[in-house]
């Protein structure tokens, strides 16, 4: 879920894009159109849709708890490259996803918090992600997506764990947001294990399987598959897919992001 953070498919840029980011965080974004799913938003989860012409954040409020060596640590500062693919479709319109995206962790505060921010498009516009790093684990405070300098926020019930801290197989979160004209709730749930290779070291990535969907003015179905690795607070590989409708205006994206290296710039 997590801190790819927004990432393998949507927010923030032109055209067709993909996000990610601590899993995360991921979201599809089509021209006109764009939906950010994100089963574990920088280690986190978090969810979002935007109707067409309109740029989707997500907002969760939580009060800030000092960091501590006994939960999970910031990302370390830098930049982050991923390989992306996939495609959207609005109307009768289709985009493809840029071949390369990037993960930019702003240096954490000494109370935990940091900012990340997605870039799908490394040319266009960052999708940003406040998160909470604690002894109780890692939580999404708010989101920004961004596309041709529009913003729609929508605010969180309560916060989403993004993801359970610590994960564990069977463990899941929900989250219902309030939205400018429709209303998002998110599921997500660890479903298994799988061995996966970063920068030559083997690890144990944690499956993370999210749904989105939204209701009102956005009526739309996404879903989101991260592999989140625990010692890294990040996901190593996420998939997307999502379809809907606003108005008269039908659309659809899917997509994939690697993390390159763990190494930042």
């Amino acid at each position: 879920m997590l801190l790819v953070v927004v990432a393998a498919c949507g927010g923030g840029g032109s055209d067709a894009k993909t996000d990610d980011a601590t899993g995360s965080t991921t979201s599809t974004t089509a021209r006109g159109s764009t939906t950010t799913s994100s089963a574990a938003a920088a280690s986190g989860s978090s969810a979002t849709t935007s109707a067409p012409g309109a740029t989707t954040t997500t907002t969760v409020a939580r009060s800030a708890k000092p960091a501590t060596t006994t939960g999970p640590a910031p990302i370390p500062a830098g930049t982050y490259l991923y390989k992306q693919s996939g495609s959207s479709t609005v109307g009768t319109q289709s985009y493809d996803t840029p071949p390369e995206g990037k993960l930019v962790a702003k240096p954490a505060s000494a109370d935990g918090k940091q900012l990340l921010q997605r870039y799908i498009d490394p040319k266009g516009e960052p999708s940003d992600v406040d998160m909470q790093f604690g002894p109780d684990g890692i939580f999404m405070i708010d989101t920004v997506l961004r596309q041709g300098g529009q913003e729609i926020r929508c605010t969180f019930d309560e916060p989403m764990p993004t993801p359970p801290w610590p994960p564990k197989v069977g463990a899941g979160a929900k989250g219902h947001a309030k939205c400018q004209g429709f209303d998002t709730d998110v599921v997500s749930s660890i479903t298994g294990t799988k061995p996966v290779t970063v920068d030559g070291v083997s690890y144990t990535a944690f499956i993370i399987e999210s749904t989105t969907t939204t209701t009102g003015a956005l009526v739309s179905k996404s879903t989101q598959t991260d592999w989140f690795i625990p010692e890294l607070r990040m996901s190593a590989h996420t998939e997307t897919k999502s379809d809907g409708s606003y108005g008269t205006f039908k659309f659809s994206a899917h997509g994939s992001s690697d993390l390159v290296s763990a190494k930042p710039q």
